[in-house]
């Protein structure tokens, strides 16, 4: 993905990749970078906008953290992609954590969990119980150190 990012600076695709990439494995500034040369790239891509507000809201270096910039690009992805989602929502819902905003977070959090029921995810579902309770308790959302662990 490398190669291609560098030798076609318009494949927003090698990017975003390179964006995943990273953030698997707990490199969130640099996945912060890919996503947001993608986004420059190509704005209207949900899943780079819901990545990137996700590591933006919940990464834990707080130099990584930028829960404005986070709510922002999660209601944009939450616009794009139009419907009940459950990634969507739980970002949108971390965003609005990281902002303070809990009484949003927790009803966006509870949709989450609504619609993770009615699936086969019983290892998300018992994730984003576990983040709802932290909203419960007006806590702010951040993903542990090691990247394994994450959830979501």
């Amino acid at each position: 993905y490398q190669e291609i990012a560098r030798d076609h600076p318009g494949e927003f695709g090698a990017l975003v990749n390179l964006g995943n990439l990273y953030s698997r494995t707990g490199r969130g500034a640099e996945a912060v970078e890919y996503y947001e040369a993608a986004l420059r790239v190509k704005r209207d891509l949900p899943g780079a906008l819901v990545n990137l507000a996700w590591l933006l809201a919940t990464h834990p270096d707080p130099l990584v953290r930028n829960a404005q910039e986070a709510l922002r690009l999660a209601r944009e992805g939450a616009r794009l992609v139009k419907g009940a989602n459950p990634r969507v929502l739980e970002t949108l819902a971390a965003a609005q954590a990281a902002k303070a905003e809990f009484d949003a977070a927790v009803e966006n959090q509870k949709e989450a969990v609504a619609l993770l029921r009615g699936q086969d995810a019983y290892y998300r579902l018992e994730e984003a119980q576990i983040r709802l309770g932290s909203y419960d308790k007006r806590e702010p959302w951040i993903a542990p150190d090691d990247p394994a662990t994450q959830g979501r």
